[in-house]
């Protein structure tokens, strides 16, 4: 195969998988959850559980789509 049909199939192959991510992801949903933490919380203490308070996110989401966590501190 000629270098220039090469890379035109590799183009092609790239589109084509952006957009089924693309198509794949326009339903993925996201929650804001709120934790607050006292200063006097004895180390070890659990905050919360995410696993149970992401449920209803959980069963929206295809089983191809990766789970991710992002923690934010808030603070003065």
């Amino acid at each position: 195969m000629e270098p220039g049909k090469i890379i035109c199939v590799f183009y092609i192959r790239i589109w084509i998988l952006l957009a089924v991510m693309a198509l794949a992801t326009q339903n993925v949903t996201g929650k804001t959850l709120k934790y607050q933490v006292y200063e006097e919380q004895k180390v070890g203490t659990v905050i919360a559980r995410l696993k149970e308070d992401v449920a209803d996110v959980f069963v929206k989401l295809p089983s191809s789509v990766s789970l991710r966590f992002r923690a934010m501190q808030r603070g003065s």
